[in-house]
């Protein structure tokens, strides 16, 4: 297993502000895209700004966050790829590790934050020194459902990125993801297999355009229908200042 991290030191906002109406609060981000769900991560002894590690699986959905706001305390902590029973799972005080966050895909992402009290050098001086002392590290691969699955090769995004055709491009992306990345609500799985089957996507990680359909099209069309459902009733809330 291998994982990819990341420091976005750059903040662009200079100012904190805790009103969201004026504006947003200032955090460092680290982010990480661990390329199979099976790895020690450790959180170590912050202050009393606030800090958060949430989790996305590999298709954006926020599926677990480990946070101060929430009591968690630093130490070890388990992410492992599970069939079911996802989210973040105390464990007894003779375990290892603090808690198990179960990822419903073997592939995912992480975007750690942590508050910016004061924007001064002194505090991000520290903030920096916090984030040097967050660890994740891989772990070796035994039984279980991530079994016999391989690490995310990351030149499959290069490998399309030459298509001309956007859609041959996603569907092509999607075949090769959704072979090992199931959708979170289990009981979705079994009809969106179905729906998939019936978009040319195979099991075997291949996709063939069916015959009659047009995917300029279709893009146009999917792309229409995202841009009107922004508008649908209660589907976003205004925070004001533009912020939704």
């Amino acid at each position: 297993m291998t994982s990819r991290m990341g420091d976005a030191g750059h903040i662009s906002v200079p100012t904190v502000r805790t009103d969201p109406s004026q504006g947003a609060l200032t955090f460092v981000y680290l982010y990480g895209w661990p390329i199979y769900a099976y790895a020690l991560f450790e959180i170590p002894e912050f202050d009393d700004r606030y800090w958060l590690w949430p989790w996305y699986d590999m298709y954006g959905n926020n599926f677990a966050n480990v946070s101060s706001l929430q009591g968690f305390k630093p130490g070890k902590y388990l992410l492992r790829y599970t069939e079911d029973n996802f989210g973040v799972h105390l464990a007894s005080e003779q375990d290892e590790y603090r808690a198990y966050v179960n990822s419903p895909t073997p592939y995912g992402m992480l975007l750690n934050r942590m508050l910016v009290k004061h924007w001064t050098s002194e505090d991000l001086s520290i903030v920096h020194s916090q984030q040097g002392r967050m660890l994740f590290t891989p772990k070796a691969r035994g039984a279980g459902p991530h079994k016999g699955i391989p690490p995310l090769d990351l030149q499959i995004f290069l490998n399309l990125a030459d298509s001309l055709d956007i859609g041959q491009t996603i569907l092509s992306l999607t075949a090769l993801l959704s072979r090992y990345n199931p959708p979170e609500v289990v009981s979705d799985r079994a009809w969106i297999a179905v729906a998939l089957e019936k978009a040319g996507i195979s099991s075997d990680g291949t996709f063939t355009q069916p015959e009659g359909t047009d995917l300029s099209l279709d893009v146009a069309r999917a792309n229409t229908l995202a841009a009107t459902s922004r508008n649908v009733s209660g589907l976003s809330e205004s925070l004001c200042n533009s912020w939704t």
